[in-house]
């Protein structure tokens, strides 16, 4: 029997000054075969610059970096290459820094205190579109932040698939769910991201929880 060819690793640049922290989220994606690390920066410039010339999958910031921040880092990667998944990797547990990171374009906020596998599995989540937050983290989007507007006016389905985002499930698993295609549940979400003025699941999650929003009743 043939086995089927294993999918293309994924291409993964970290960004950290901490050598001891490059070091050691590296050896940690060596562990498997569906990451690959193809760039090791020190700081923010060098990612947006190793990105935009050469592009990657995923990125693995810092927040705090010399000539320039993750966050900014962030937000200029996405500009630069919409299709590069961002997910802040910190030491810093900061309710307003997991906001911006969010607002810069960044899918996920993890933690450095993630063990291996943990980290692993979040890059995984990450990658099939699930949410990518350390428990830590996790009540900073269930503490609302002064709304700087209306909710939205959404579809009945829209709200179905808001509800379904807010649950942590995947395309997938969404389009099960409501008996739907993948395509259309993609384009749901789209328009949601639209409408909350947002740029990622994630952050499209705690906009909606800032404006009133507490999931399925």
């Amino acid at each position: 029997m043939t086995e089927r060819p294993r999918p293309p690793a994924t291409t993964v640049l970290i960004a950290d000054d901490d050598m001891l922290a490059r070091r050691a989220i590296s050896d940690y994606l060596s562990m498997v075969e569906d990451f690959n690390v193809v760039a090791a920066v020190t700081d923010g410039a060098k990612a947006v610059e190793f990105i935009t010339n050469h592009g990657v999958e995923m990125a693995l910031l810092d927040v705090n970096m010399p000539r320039m921040d993750g966050i900014e880092a962030a937000s200029l990667i996405h500009a630069a290459s919409p299709g590069t998944m961002i997910i802040m990797l910190t030491s810093f547990d900061d309710d307003d820094l997991l906001r911006r990171a969010l607002a810069s374009g960044a899918a996920g906020y993890l933690l450095k205190n993630l063990r291996a596998a943990q980290l692993i599995a979040a890059l995984r989540a990450a990658r099939q579109g699930l949410p990518a937050v350390s428990p830590e983290m996790l009540a900073s989007l269930r503490t609302p932040a002064a709304p700087a507007n209306a909710f939205p006016a959404l579809t009945p389905r829209e709200t179905e698939v808001l509800e379904q985002l807010w649950a942590g499930r995947s395309n997938a698993q969404i389009a099960a769910a409501l008996f739907i295609s993948q395509s259309a549940v993609k384009a749901h979400v789209s328009s949601l991201m639209t409408k909350f003025g947002t740029q990622s699941r994630l952050e499209t999650i705690a906009r909606a929880h800032d404006l009133g929003f507490s999931g399925p009743h």
